[in-house]
């Protein structure tokens, strides 16, 4: 099996999210001078790294004005790029771009970015040599009023913060030029949530909600709740007003499918998202515990004024677990609430409600345009009528107008009369039902079985695993996936697979309607009702091709292996702490996917045949042993989780699964051991030993695993020596060893007290270091984690600057005072850096260039920063450090994007010296969008300039 079919286990990460802006990205250049030498290198890479940029061709330059669609592409874009060159100011078109981008600067935030290219910024801000030459031609041709006004733009554009190519990498462009495309990418990364193409509707309830928010929000913490029928756009109208206003927040999250989430008693994972998003920090672990999490919310959050959207919420528990009270958040914070259910908001007690409503005709039949035609009009050749009476039938939901609409995106005139014929003959369905009901009708029949499946298995579910498990059913997952996302029956979100409830329910009715009486003649079940019904009354048939026995009401149910005698066809069986007695001789012999979760057995069955199989989940079991020797190999098994089975002490023999890819044993508290068979497995990509707190070594033959990608050890407090040869590991991209090595400090530890005691007998040699030397050639590694590991400085290897690739590095909770002057030399890549919690750290230097991220909170002993390499300053995170008094080279920082510094006192009273301040007060730099601040507790969320707000912050 391919190795791009890797499933990876994410944590709750940001959603993806867009800007509103077409491009991000417009380029005021003059050609001659930069056409084919900077700005079309400088182009390239922008649109390589995937930044949306317009880069204007010399047709549009014709005539003496500028065209509309220039005027257009400004107004466009988020950030202007204006190249300064020699002869810049001698073509009247880049003076009038020049005027443009500063008056969407000044009327809608456009960030501005000037680049000085072979001339001198004084020159230009003066108006000196060739500039002052330009403009004198110009006022002959087109007067004085026009030249004044563009020597302003000019002068305006040349105070800005810009970039000097001769003072940026030596004047190298390549290197100027990669290291503008990063700054680019840090602005445009996007915080916003997705929305559609065109919202219609619920933009005026969002300025609504926006209107209602700035009142009530000088007001202590408030709850809004937005509520309404189903699929009529509440979950729009939160991410409207979200990306309007999640900006003026400290901190920000968007919880969407709270209801589907927090099923199986999953609202920790809803809590570790909301912690991770508003903290800014990645992998934040509640360990299963609600109440924890709950603990944890309030004490981080207590003194914070953030924005969290709670989307889709239907119980009351779901509140408690994220927002029970308000007191758990800072004064200023808004809570947004979205539901079906009126009553719940009144149960909560929200400050206030608003209720989203049907379209009405008019806005109706323009959604409905925009995704049959991607246009708001209807083409002159379609019978307008026609459309009209199908955007009726749509009832005013705007779900049921998106599936629709990409129902009929470019079909014929036939194919739209024969859809109103269809729509009609459902009369007594819903307006949602009918248009989720022809559109269904319309799927290929391998694009209607992947559509079942995920409605009764996938929901939820990451999308490789889907892929994995289907594509082994012998579906073209890949072909249905496209074909069902074009049809907005499904979305994939986060690399998850998601459904909206009212599609998953007409889903589940098709199958319902296979058999209505007899659920043992349909091919799915997942009901518990039908469940219990179908295996306890030995119901069993050859149609049934899944069943899904995980509710609470079917777990721990005894039944026997006779209830599945007749299933010759079942692929996918999910069961919780169910018993199955007798032979199990010529069952599941075509399982593609088998979940048993807390199995109840020690060993699988060695008459079982799963040939077929291509995953296993065995999370919480009994188990003692995996797998005996006697069985029949696994030979398609590619997918296997032992998750905290708490019994198992060693892994199986790999041998008998050669093929697997992705393999958990995280929480296997008892294992002790990795067989050396693991070496077989030549396409293993993601090994994790998360919290295999027994586990002591490695054996060496694991590094023969040249595919392996992923091994995360974090937990492994017993862990005592990686293998000599990790370095073999040659395609390892991320290494997490988070808590590991305490076991071996501890020894250190007694081995130093007891050479004091001359009766104790205790060798003087020195355990040995958890790091090898060999870790310097894992030269794709992007990712490393160290964090309290209890390094000192002699644990870190000096060559640890030789990972060049680099990203994320986490160091925090070590011991050592100071960091080797030469560890970051080299780390050219390395974008966040994490020394939360290091309480010796004293002072820290050198850090690589390229940093955009800086966490050293709760380092109680460092005095001093030095951030003379920057010009941006990377966000940046400092709370309770009592002794750091000085940021180093902050007079030269031009930009800054993020910082926080909370709880130490020294540094607030001296942030910047009066040299700054009269550099700053020259210059008038302005900041970048986006931008958020917090110093010593106080929030500054609106600033002009630099200026401004250190003014405000110290007065």
């Amino acid at each position: 099996m391919a190795s791009n079919s890797i499933i990876i286990p994410s944590s709750s990460m940001p959603p993806p999210s867009s800007s509103s802006h077409k491009y991000h990205v417009f380029l005021s250049f003059r050609g001659e001078d930069t056409r084919k030498t900077f700005t079309d290198h400088l182009y390239s890479n922008l649109v390589q790294a995937g930044v949306n940029t317009f880069r204007d061709d010399e047709e549009l330059r014709k005539g003496t004005e500028i065209r509309s669609e220039l005027i257009q592409a400004i107004e466009d874009s988020m950030i202007s790029i204006v190249i300064f060159s020699k002869n810049y100011a001698s073509s009247s078109w880049c003076l009038d771009e020049l005027l443009k981008i500063l008056e969407c600067r000044e009327q809608h935030g456009q960030l501005v970015i000037p680049i000085f290219y072979d001339v001198n910024p004084s020159e230009v801000r003066r108006q000196a040599g060739t500039f002052g030459k330009a403009l004198a031609k110009h006022r002959r041709r087109f007067g004085k009023e026009k030249v004044a006004r563009w020597k302003a733009a000019v002068k305006e554009a040349a105070n800005l913060s810009g970039r000097d190519l001769q003072n940026v990498e030596d004047g190298h462009e390549a290197k100027f030029n990669k290291k503008l495309v990063e700054e680019v990418l840090k602005l445009v990364n996007p915080t916003c949530m997705h929305l559609p193409g065109l919202v219609i509707g619920p933009n005026s309830h969002a300025e609504g909600v926006i209107s209602l928010c700035k009142f009530y929000s000088s007001t202590g913490v408030c709850m809004f709740g937005i509520y309404g029928m189903a699929g009529i756009g509440k979950t729009t109208v939160a991410k409207a007003v979200y990306n309007q206003i999640h900006r003026r927040y400290e901190g920000f999250s968007f919880v969407a499918h709270v209801r589907e989430r927090s099923e199986n008693n999953m609202l920790h994972n809803l809590q570790e998202q909301l912690l991770s998003e508003v903290l800014k920090r990645e992998n934040f672990k509640v360990q299963y515990n609600v109440d924890k999490g709950k603990c944890l919310i309030q004490d981080r959050l207590g003194q914070r004024k953030v924005l969290i959207v709670l989307d889709d919420v239907d119980d009351m528990s779901q509140i408690k677990a994220l927002a029970e009270e308000r007191s758990w958040f800072g004064s200023g914070s808004i809570i947004i609430i979205t539901t079906r259910s009126e009553n719940l908001l009144d149960d909560i007690g929200v400050d206030y409600k608003y209720k989203v409503t049907r379209l009405d005709d008019i806005s109706s039949r323009r959604l409905f345009c925009f995704h049959a035609f991607k246009d708001t009009t209807v083409p002159e050749n379609l019978d307008h009528e026609l459309v009209k009476d199908i955007a009726r039938l749509g009832g005013g939901v705007p779900l049921a107008l998106e599936v629709l609409g990409s129902l009929l995106h470019k079909k014929d005139d036939q194919t739209w009369r024969s859809t109103l014929e269809s729509l009609k003959n459902l009369a007594h369905h819903s307006s949602i039902h009918k248009a989720l009901k022809v559109s269904y009708d319309s799927l290929d029949e391998n694009s209607k079985e992947i559509f079942l499946d995920i409605a009764c298995f996938f929901i939820e579910a990451q999308e490789l695993f889907a892929s994995l498990v289907l594509t082994g059913c012998g579906r073209s997952f890949n072909l249905g996936k496209g074909i069902l996302i074009g049809r907005c029956l499904i979305k994939i979100e986060q690399n998850h697979l998601w459904m909206h409830d009212l599609v998953r329910d007409m889903a589940r009715e098709i199958v319902r309607q296979e058999s209505p009486k007899e659920p043992h003649m349909r091919s799915r079940l997942w009901l518990h009702e039908d469940v219990n019904y179908v295996l306890e009354k030995n119901k069993g048939s050859n149609l049934i091709e899944g069943i899904s026995a995980i509710h609470p009401k079917v777990k721990d149910l005894t039944v026997e292996t006779k209830s599945f005698a007749r299933m010759d066809r079942l692929k996918i069986f999910q069961a919780k702490g169910m018993n199955i007695t007798g032979s199990f001789k010529n069952l599941f012999e075509d399982l593609r996917w088998l979940s048993w979760q807390n199995f109840p057995l020690k060993c699988l069955p060695t008459d079982i045949h799963l040939t077929k199989l291509v995953a296993l989940d065995m999370q919480y079991s009994n188990i003692v042993e995996v797998w005996q020797s006697t069985i029949k190999p696994l030979e398609n098994l590619a997918y296997l989780d032992l998750s905290h089975c708490q019994r198992l002490k060693r892994t199986p023999d790999f041998s008998r699964a050669i093929s697997l890819e992705t393999i958990l044993f995280t929480g296997c508290s008892e294992l002790v051991e990795i067989d050396s068979s693991i070496k077989y497995l030549v396409k293993l990509v993601y090994l994790n030993l998360e919290d295999c707190v027994s586990l002591k070594n490695l054996p060496s033959s694991i590094c023969k695993l040249e595919s392996l990608q992923h091994l995360n050890m974090s937990g492994c407090s017993g862990l005592q020596q990686l293998p000599a040869d990790l370095g073999h590991l040659k395609n390892l991209r991320s290494l997490s060893l988070q808590g590991c090595n305490r076991s071996l400090k501890a020894q250190s530890w007694l081995t130093s007290i007891l050479s004091y005691v001359p009766w104790a007998g205790s060798s003087s040699s020195c355990p040995e270091r958890l790091l090898p030397h060999s870790l310097s050639r894992l030269s794709h590694l992007t990712v490393l984690n160290l964090n309290d590991c209890r390094l000192s400085e002699a644990d870190i290897p000096t060559n640890l600057g030789s990972l060049t690739s680099l990203k994320y590095l986490d160091l925090g909770g070590n011991d050592f005072y100071t960091l080797p002057s030469s560890l970051f030399c080299d780390l050219s890549e390395l974008h966040h850096l994490v020394l939360d919690n290091c309480k010796n750290l004293q002072m820290l230097s050198l850090l690589p260039s390229n940093l955009q991220v800086l966490h050293a909170n709760d380092c109680s002993s460092i005095e001093s920063l030095d951030m003379s390499n920057y010009r941006i300053l990377p966000q940046l995170y400092v709370s309770n450090c009592d002794r750091l008094s000085e940021i180093k080279g902050m007079e030269t920082i031009e930009n800054v994007e993020y910082v926080r510094i909370e709880s130490s006192s020294k540094l607030a009273r001296r942030f910047f010296d009066e040299s700054f301040f009269q550099l700053m007060g020259e210059c008038d730099e302005d900041l970048p969008y986006p931008s958020s601040y917090y110093i010593a507790g106080s929030e500054v969320p609106e600033c002009a300039n630099i200026m401004e707000f250190f003014n405000m912050v110290l007065s």
